[in-house]
């Protein structure tokens, strides 16, 4: 991806009374940045009617004629840290191009925390979906109901994994979590920009932030397990004198007193988690419940 750029003669040179934003904007050479993310994409008809979606290796074409498309706009693409180095993610560009096309959805905003690898996708199941799936297997629910049933929520994370895989994007570009609400969002409710799109910011800092503040949690003391068990399972396999696998590997090492400690405490904080999923299925926490359960370093 890239920033695009464009200079014109007929261009303007400045905004009216906003000497800031105009040096922002407009920069040495009478370049004006359009705050536009593209790509580079051959075509070799010439028609994007014809084929809306080709793709292209860059080294492959060198030579043929290219085009350019517009992607996405600089101020939705996500910074990630992804195994140490920084990736950026087109938000609206996979949320418009890829999993709108899910049966699922009926809007779909993905957010992301630089300081977290995954993304969560917050969606408004389509009510065709819901249907269906209320007749088939939970007969007398409501909406409300359905949007906090696991199973449900499981087959639209499913489902939008599996049209990720399809689209053949990256796997940090693939939900890993999912936050199902059956209100749509609207410019009334402020969910919505005036021009119809999901307000990202405040779905991600105001309306859904219990729920995604939950769920980072729940990643964290997954993966300090997964650590506990990944020690435990090398200090095992691994000679005490010589720090190398001893030829007897069948007759276990038995745990030291503080791992024992340890792992209790982790499994303690591991069953609180899951206690208090269980009740952010019919309302989140509140601020003060994020606070005992989850306090801050």
């Amino acid at each position: 991806f890239f920033v695009v750029r464009t200079k014109d003669g007929s261009h303007t040179t400045e905004y009216w009374k906003m000497p800031k934003k105009s040096k922002e904007t407009w920069l040495e050479g009478g370049w004006y940045c359009t705050g536009d993310v593209g790509e580079l994409e051959y075509n070799p008809k010439y028609d994007k009617r014809e084929d809306p979606e080709s793709l292209f290796s860059l080294s492959e074409n060198k030579d043929k004629n290219r085009v350019l498309r517009i992607i996405d706009r600089c101020k939705y693409m996500v910074e990630l840290y992804i195994r140490g180095r920084s990736v950026w993610v087109p938000m609206q560009h996979l949320e418009q191009r890829v999993y709108q096309k899910a049966s699922s959805v009926h809007q779909i905003c993905l957010v992301a925390d630089r300081n977290q690898p995954v993304m969560i996708a917050i969606v408004v199941p389509s009510a065709a979906f819901m249907d269906v799936y209320i007749s088939k297997c939970g007969e007398g629910m409501q909406y409300g109901e359905i949007c906090n049933d696991p199973e449900f929520k499981e087959l639209v994370l499913r489902q939008l994994q599996g049209i990720g895989h399809a689209a053949a994007v990256e796997d940090y570009e693939i939900p890993r979590h999912v936050i199902l609400d059956s209100q749509a969002w609207s410019i009334a409710n402020n969910c919505l920009s005036a021009v119809g799109k999901p307000k990202r910011g405040y779905l991600q800092t105001t309306k859904y932030v219990n729920q995604l503040d939950t769920i980072y949690a729940m990643d964290e003391v997954k993966d300090e397990m997964r650590d506990l068990q990944l020690r435990n399972s090398n200090s095992r396999a691994t000679s005490p004198r010589s720090g190398t696998t001893s030829n007897s590997a069948s007759r276990p090492r038995t745990p030291t007193q503080e791992q024992k400690d340890h792992s209790h405490q982790v499994t303690e904080v591991l069953d609180v988690v899951k206690a208090v999923t269980k009740k952010c299925h019919a309302k989140a926490l509140s601020e003060e419940g994020q606070k005992r359960v989850f306090p801050k370093d």
